[in-house]
């Protein structure tokens, strides 16, 4: 899927935007969880938005919140 974005954020008389075209795959929980624990993040976070009261399923969006631990990594 193809997909632009643009997104602008104010603060007072600031404000900043930024677009974004990328290609976009569809992952379920499962496939993200399973990328994210190979790639040495952990403690991942699941959200249907960017702010973190909009539950997961409630948008067509999966926002994940990680913390990179490269430790954990497997040799």
């Amino acid at each position: 899927m193809l997909i632009a974005e643009r997104h602008t954020l104010e603060s007072g008389c600031d404000v900043r935007s930024a677009s974004h075209d990328f290609v976009m795959r569809c992952w379920t929980r499962a496939e993200l969880s399973e990328r994210l624990a190979e790639a040495g993040f952990a403690g991942a976070q699941y959200h249907g938005g960017y702010a973190a009261n909009v539950p997961l399923g409630a948008t067509d969006r999966i926002v994940a919140v990680a913390l990179y631990q490269p430790s954990i990594l497997k040799a």
